[in-house]
């Protein structure tokens, strides 16, 4: 048998080489196991790192909603402010309006939405027709003229219509 061994190159191993053997592969062994466990260590700590990355954004998500819904109600004071009457085109009109006629006013006032022309008391035979224009602009909810024979004067109280929604 020694002999069909040597001729296909097999050679006898003693005891002690199959020890040196046997520790060899233990050892190899237990590098490839190092390396398995290193390589789950590693891939572990990728995936702790992802999932930290991801409690982080959604912690960040909350304080960007947080955000978010500042912004909007800054947005929306905004948008209430640009609603509410804008009283000086108002009076710009009025006093287009009293200009075409070749009336000048005395004074004017606003008061919020509240806007009052103070003309002569010698227009009053042209109120009706002024207030028609007036209202026919389209610029106010409501023209009133009242008449101040005191001091002479007939004041037009009109409210302002809010800006158009744009």
């Amino acid at each position: 048998q020694d002999a069909d061994f040597a001729e296909r190159g097999w050679r006898d191993v003693s005891p002690a080489q199959t020890a040196q053997l046997a520790l060899g592969a233990g050892a190899a062994l237990l590098a490839v196991v190092s390396l398995f466990w290193v390589g789950q260590a590693l891939r572990l700590g990728q995936l702790s790192a992802g999932l930290e990355r991801e409690a982080l954004a959604q912690s960040g998500a909350v304080v960007q909603r947080r955000a978010d819904a500042t912004t909007r109600r800054q947005i929306a004071a905004y948008q209430a402010l640009g609603d509410r009457p804008e009283p000086i085109g108002g009076l710009k009109t009025a006093l287009d309006v009293l200009r075409r006629r070749g009336i000048a006013a005395k004074a004017f006032s606003i008061d919020g939405a509240a806007l009052t022309v103070v003309v002569p008391y010698a227009v009053l035979g042209q109120m009706g027709e002024i207030t028609q224009e007036l209202e026919a602009t389209g610029a106010f909810t409501d023209v009133r003229p009242m008449s101040n024979s005191a001091d002479g004067t007939i004041g037009i109280r009109m409210l302002v219509k809010a800006s158009p929604a744009g």
